[in-house]
């Protein structure tokens, strides 16, 4: 993390992380992060092997130099389908509270 604070969900396990935060997901472990506060924050995301990125930048938006990226709620509400089987993923409901 670089800054904020975002609450990640690794397998059943709910955590949240600060600046300097680092959240490890094991493959093949469900997951997803959602910020709870009022200001943006900011991650650096590594993926090994690399290439399922390519689901993220399916759905961006590409940056204008000079100007701060638009607020939004990340959603994918229709995933690609090729990506989401090539890299063997699935987009789950959260589970109950």
């Amino acid at each position: 993390m670089i800054s904020g604070e975002l609450e990640f969900l690794n397998g059943d396990e709910t955590v949240t992380a600060g600046p300097g935060g680092f959240f490890f997901v094991p493959r093949g472990t469900r997951h997803r992060f959602r910020n709870r506060g009022y200001h943006a924050a900011k991650m650096i995301f590594f993926f090994t092997p690399g290439g399922i990125e390519e689901l993220l930048l399916a759905d961006a938006t590409p940056a204008e130099p000079g100007t701060a990226p638009p607020v939004r709620q990340l959603s994918i509400a229709e995933p690609p389908t090729e990506l989401m089987e090539r890299y063997a993923t699935e987009i789950l409901p959260d589970p109950a509270p």
